[in-house]
């Protein structure tokens, strides 16, 4: 950390209170006081908040024409025309679309895979471990990962990857895993194709000899592997601020390094640790969706898994990798939540990247397009976006 600037320490989550289980049964009472209501509606989720995601969910769910499969996305939220799509709003388009048949409508409750939104939420983590003292996000990575030191320099740190101005060889690591990233972008059915030429081909090149199914830190910890045994002199690239664009590998590699300093704890146990747990987002995960039925819920559980398509007509079965991307990418692909949860979680880390903004050191900037902390920034249009593409730059 900066010696002599406690402020630049500050920037973190703001949770917020945690609710005891008698306070989540009695704001579930269908007699109230007057009292109670009113303090209900000012210290939960704003009735505009939560209608804006009800509708957004209804709308992202909901038959449009717009809604066609893409690389690189199996179902979920709608967005910027890239579609995270269920079949027309329905849980298993293989079951007659009834109208009256509630039971297959999808649900508020019911968890989505976010993609690329996973990454905003990943950053807000990471700047919490900063301010925790756990991870530096401007110490050199090969600092937490000094087998890499010939491959990668002293100027790649999670602040400059994060704005991906250093940032792995994609293409080159798709090349070697055998991996076809155009072949999805000519399919009639993307993203069975993405499933086929791209994510099956890199987890059997990040499994090796292993033929089991590997988890996400495994997979870190062989990407990590291979970078610093590559044959290329260097495995960084170097990009202008305007050039820059999500690259899935680099985070992988940062999170392997985060890794090195969680005492033996994963990733995902210790983003549901000091995220997820902390924001009451209890039904946040990583991977193919599970359901989570919350023990202080009264009323509407879940009532089963609804199922994600790959088209309108082809739905996914649950708990298989075809739900996802491959899991060394979970902290830039795989999140799901319902869409409440995200909600909250997505407007905390956006809360957190604008204060670490503010307090933490400046990246480089571009008048017309930039990234910090996993966030595209277009200071022209006086907007933030939250990155998309998954094909490599």
């Amino acid at each position: 950390m900066t010696e002599g600037k406690p402020e630049r320490a500050l920037a973190g989550i703001n949770f917020p209170p945690i609710k005891t289980r008698e306070e989540a049964a009695n704001a579930q009472q269908a007699a109230s006081a007057p009292g109670d209501v009113r303090k209900d509606m000012e210290d939960d989720i704003p009735p505009v908040i939560r209608s804006v995601l009800e509708m957004s969910h209804l709308m992202t769910s909901g038959h449009s024409h717009y809604f066609r499969a893409t690389p690189g996305y199996q179902g979920g939220l709608y967005y910027d025309g890239k579609p995270f799509c269920f079949a027309s709003g329905y849980r298993d388009s293989k079951r007659p679309r009834d109208m009256e048949d509630k039971g297959n409508h999808m649900k508020l409750k019911d968890p989505i895979v976010y993609g690329c939104l996973s990454l905003p939420v990943t950053a807000a983590y990471l700047i919490e471990l900063h301010r925790n003292q756990t991870f530096d996000l401007h110490k050199p990575l090969v600092a937490y990962l000094p087998s890499l030191e010939s491959k990668v320099g002293p100027d790649v740190t999670a602040r400059s990857i994060l704005s991906f101005t250093t940032v792995l060889d994609d293409k080159a690591i798709l090349r070697d895993a055998k991996a076809n990233w155009r072949a999805p972008l000519l399919s009639l059915n993307p993203c069975a194709s993405m499933q086929k030429c791209v994510y099956e081909p890199i987890n059997r090149f990040l499994a090796g000899k292993d033929t089991k199914s590997l988890n996400g830190k495994t997979q870190r910890e062989n990407l990590a592997l291979y970078v610093g045994s590559s044959k290329r002199p260097s495995a960084i690239l170097r990009r202008t601020p305007r050039k820059a664009s999500l690259s899935h590998f680099s985070v992988a590699l940062l999170i392997a390094a985060v890794e090195t300093q969680l005492k033996g704890q994963t990733f995902e146990a210790s983003i549901r640790e000091n995220f997820f747990t902390k924001a009451q987002c209890h039904g946040t995960g990583y991977g193919p969706p599970k359901l989570y039925r919350d023990p202080n819920e009264m009323f509407y559980q879940p009532t089963g898994l609804a199922l994600q398509h790959q088209n309108f007509r082809t739905p996914v079965h649950g708990g298989t990798l075809d739900n996802c991307g491959p899991p060394v990418f979970n902290a830039s692909l795989n999140m799901y939540a319902p869409a409440e949860d995200f909600g909250k979680l997505f407007l905390l880390s956006l809360d957190a990247i604008m204060d670490a903004r503010e307090v933490l050191p400046e990246t480089e900037k571009d008048d017309y397009h930039f990234c910090d902390f996993g966030i595209e920034f277009a200071p022209r249009r006086t907007c933030a976006i939250a990155l998309r593409e998954f094909s490599p730059g």
